[in-house]
């Protein structure tokens, strides 16, 4: 008793609200990341300038990440019950992080509250031990500690609202001017280095909540079946082959088909049957904003991500509509699109492996076509930064070539030579499809267009993502080729099909085009943005 009156009779420092919730969440930040910053000293190194700034600008947005809500809800009142709250959960998450290995995503989440819901005291009950409270003690007290020694001085609502208002735009003023003065390392380093997000703590775990609840919402919102589409085909006798393929990173200007001086295209160029689209604009600039886009019947400018979730897409009306199809994905996954495919049709191969792996999985599949058959395959393509993981040797037809994961690092020389392999590597790969389906005895058409575009240094500007308001060309200006074989041609009885064609498309045409070339139609179908309308 006679210390914590001592305690309490000492000239405790007083600081408004704002700054108590800086320094307790800054301290906070450091002692429950501990793991985190481990990880990210092995991949980075922070002695370095580029190091060191990319640290302070990590710090800098996580710190504007927990403050924007802590700022908003924290009052006078609540103030240290709600930080006390915050850092033990904090600590607990750090504690599992690190003796388990746990990942809170949205799994995780979804299982913690199924046993909150469900009462599994026993089992929370097996998770408390010595080790548990010792760690807390070691990473809960410290910043519990300040916060109790720090007084909270009073002032006015209005005064505190202002002053927590201008440490906000204080806080995310300095945090822009950091990301600005590392924004090449930034975007890099974070783009190959997304997986350490997940030890980022509490942050991590409660974005999981958030998109937890938000899937929970979706959930609950109406799911909208499109009409079924109905097949005209006047020829049913013998099965139609159609294959898409989603390019990754595509630049449309960096095809010689587009007038590239340098021969990036050559099978392309030399393949009969092929009509190349010179002014093809993506949906967006980023895979999971374009490729549920490539596939929605929504068009573009009505087009969200969450509003294309709750509405069936092209290949559901067209597995509807008994057309076997096929998802086979050399990338990230689908993003949902195919998550209403038969099982057995969606197929994920080994991850960041060259595309050419794709061609047996299809082969095995063709000789088992008994009926119209759609196949999507998704390639990695030219995804960056390091293009010369994205093509074998026989592919670099120029050098020097950029091998880094930080092409900021490269010359402008090195870094397009590196790309410009992956077009090389992306034309004999379609050349190769289209000679595949040559041999088949079945009508067949192939077509490909990429899902963004990349920026590859122009003005200081690397990869993609941009806002599509403020993106470059080079970002939005894809790549898009259709091929159809005689017998295809013969089908649909098509004059001589021209090798280019100037109009200007964007991604909208996809879907109508895979409806109208397997012959189906449906009340969501539009022909003017059917491509076979264009001959």
């Amino acid at each position: 008793m006679p210390m914590l009156r001592q305690f309490t009779s000492l000239q405790r420092p007083q600081l408004y609200p704002a700054s108590i919730l800086l320094l307790v969440t800054l301290v906070m930040l450091l002692l429950h990341n501990h793991h985190f910053w481990y990880l990210l000293s092995q991949r980075i190194d922070l002695a370095t300038l580029n190091g060191f700034g990319y640290l302070l600008t990590l710090l800098g947005l996580m710190l504007l990440l927990m403050l924007m809500p802590l700022l908003l809800l924290a009052s006078h009142f609540w103030l240290k019950p709600l930080l006390t709250a915050v850092i033990l959960v904090s600590a607990l998450l750090s504690y599992f992080s690190d003796r388990y290995g746990t990942i809170f995503d949205v799994e995780m989440v979804r299982n913690i509250i199924a046993n909150v819901a469900e009462g599994n005291r026993a089992e929370a009950l097996e998770l408390l031990s010595v080790d548990l409270f010792s760690y807390l003690s070691l990473y809960a007290l410290p910043p519990l500690a300040l916060m109790l020694l720090l007084k909270v001085k009073s002032e006015s609502w209005h005064r505190a609202m202002l002053r927590r208002l201008f440490t906000l735009l204080i806080l995310l003023g300095a945090t822009l001017l950091l990301v600005g003065l590392n924004y090449k390392t930034t975007t890099l380093f974070s783009r190959e280095n997304r997986d350490l997000r997940v030890y980022i703590q509490p942050i991590y775990a409660i974005s999981s909540v958030v998109r937890y609840y938000h899937q929970q919402w979706l959930a609950a919102m109406p799911f909208t079946p499109l009409e079924p589409a109905v097949s005209i085909r006047p020829d049913t006798a013998t099965p139609l082959i159609a294959v898409m393929v989603v390019g990754e990173t595509g630049r449309a200007d960096h095809w010689s088909l587009n007038g590239y001086p340098r021969a990036t295209t050559p099978g392309l160029a030399q393949t009969e049957g092929v009509v190349n689209f010179s002014q093809t604009r993506s949906c967006g600039t980023t895979t999971a904003y374009s490729l549920p886009c490539m596939f929605s019947l929504l068009p573009a400018s009505d087009y969200s991500p969450e509003k294309a979730e709750r509405r069936s897409n092209v290949l559901d009306l067209i597995q509807n509509a008994a057309i076997d199809t096929y998802w086979i994905d050399n990338n990230s996954g689908c993003k949902g699109i195919c998550q209403r495919l038969n099982a057995a049709n969606r197929i994920q191969l080994e991850p960041q492996q060259l595309d050419q792996q794709l061609l047996p999985q299809l082969a095995q599949r063709i000789v088992r076509v008994k009926t119209d058959t759609l196949f999507v395959l998704h390639m990695l393509g030219s995804h960056g930064p390091a293009y010369y993981r994205r093509y074998p040797q026989s592919a670099e037809q120029f050098s020097p070539v950029c091998r880094s994961q930080a092409p900021h690092t490269c010359s402008r020389e090195e870094i397009t030579n590196a790309y410009d392999n992956t077009i090389v590597y992306t034309d004999r790969f379609l050349t190769q499809l289209i000679q595949q389906l040559q041999q088949q005895p079945y009508p067949a058409f192939m077509l490909y267009a990429s899902d963004h575009g990349e920026s590859l240094g122009e003005n200081g500007i690397y990869l993609h993502g941009l806002p599509y308001a403020i993106a470059p060309e080079a970002q939005t200006h894809v790549p898009m080729v259709l091929w159809a074989s005689d017998s295809y041609r013969q089908l649909r009885q098509l004059p001589p099909l021209p090798r280019n064609i100037s109009a200007n498309l964007s991604h909208d045409v996809i879907a109508h085009t895979l409806l109208g070339g397997l012959f189906l139609h449906s009340r969501d179908y539009d022909a003017k943005l059917d491509l076979w309308h264009h001959f």
